[in-house]
Formats: C-alpha cells, structure tokens, sequence
C-alpha cells in the first residue's frame, strides 16, 4: 500500500469511528428531548443544530466508507497493470498486439496516477469534517446541563458560541463525495483498459470472468 493509499485508509477509518461514537453520543445525550419545559425557542434553536449534526454524521459516514472503497478499488487496479506487465506471456504476442496492450496499461496508469490529487483533497475534506463534528460533543454536554438548571440566556449563548448549524459542512462533505464518485467513474475507464490488455494476453481468463458476472 503506498503512502497516499495509506492516508486515505487511515481518513476514512478515523471519519468512520468518529461518527459511530457520535450517534451513540446523540442517541444517549439528546438535550432536546429532555422533559424540562421551558426554554422553547431556545430548544428549538438546539434542536435544529442537533438535526445538521446527526445529518453530517450519517454523511460523512458514507463518504468516508466510499472513499476507503474507492481507495482499495484503485489499489486493486494497479496490481492488475503491474501483473499484466510482469506477464511472460507478452512476449508471445506479435508486435502490434504488444504495443496495443503496453499502450492500454500506460493510459490505465496515467488515469490512476492523476486520481492521486482528489483523493487527497476529499480525505483532506472528509478530515476537516471530523473535526468539525468532534465540536459537537461538548456543545451537547454543556447544553443538557443548561437545560437541567434551566437557564434560558446560558443554553441561547451556548448554542449561539458553538458555531453550530454550520453550512460549510454540508458542501465540505458534499464536495468530498462529488470527488469519489469523479474518481470512481475514471475507474470504470481504467477497468475497461484493464480487460482490453487482459483479453489481449488471457482470452480465455477474460471471457471466463466476464461469462461469470
């Protein structure tokens, strides 16, 4: 595993725990289901904020799960080229079905390479959004404690200092799923490369594989 696939590995991990332990934390700590009865419009400011947070959590959960697969696709391709290209068999081919396979692998790598740079800037994205979200914690702690001594102005001030809702989230996590699924769809056009070298080397392989979808 190179390094950037290691990053993304380690993002996409990070971003998925991050979130379970977060919704475990809204499930069990939710100040705007708490039975004090005052403090309405100030529960309902809450209340909004709680929405975006559980929202964020759940998609940024999915973003990050995609990304790691994308990740691991990506890898997997690139051990099929370097296979490809270590076959023995290539020497057996005449020389135009030769370079017409050396040239499919070399398109191939040239996509994967340049996948590099958004799958940096998604992870970066998604690693940012974790951040963010880890915000969230203390803001529900303070707030059900505001909310069991019933003090108004202090739960308006602590919602109002958290930063919370916070709209940049939503495009962050929106932008990093964007980039996946931009680099899944140049996937789909290296895997086509990968099965046109392969048909060329292993006929036989190739149409057992695609015979067995």
């Amino acid at each position: 595993m190179t390094t950037p696939e290691r990053l993304l590995a380690i993002a996409g991990v990070t971003v998925v725990a991050s979130a379970a332990l977060l919704v475990a934390y809204l499930r069990q700590s939710n100040p705007a289901d708490a039975q004090a009865t005052g403090c309405d419009a100030q529960r309902a400011q809450l209340s909004q904020t709680l929405d975006q947070v559980r929202f964020s959590t759940s998609a940024a959960h999915a973003a990050s799960t995609a990304l790691h697969d994308t990740a691991a696709t990506r890898t997997k391709y690139a051990d099929m080229i370097v296979a490809l290209r270590r076959s023995g068999d290539l020497a057996h081919l005449s020389a135009s079905t030769s370079e017409r396979v050396r040239n499919d692998l070399a398109q191939a790598s040239w996509i994967l390479d340049s996948q590099d740079e958004p799958l940096h800037h998604a992870a970066a994205l998604l690693g940012e959004d974790e951040r963010q979200l880890t915000t969230a914690m203390p803001l529900i702690a303070e707030a059900s404690a505001d909310i069991r001594e019933d003090d108004c102005p202090a739960l308006s001030l602590t919602v109002s200092r958290s930063g919370w809702p916070k709209d940049r989230l939503i495009l962050e996590l929106s932008e990093a799923s964007r980039l996946s699924a931009d680099v899944n769809d140049k996937l789909e056009t290296v895997l086509g490369l990968i099965l046109d070298a392969q048909n060329a080397v292993h006929p036989e392989t190739v149409a057992t594989q695609q015979s067995g979808r």
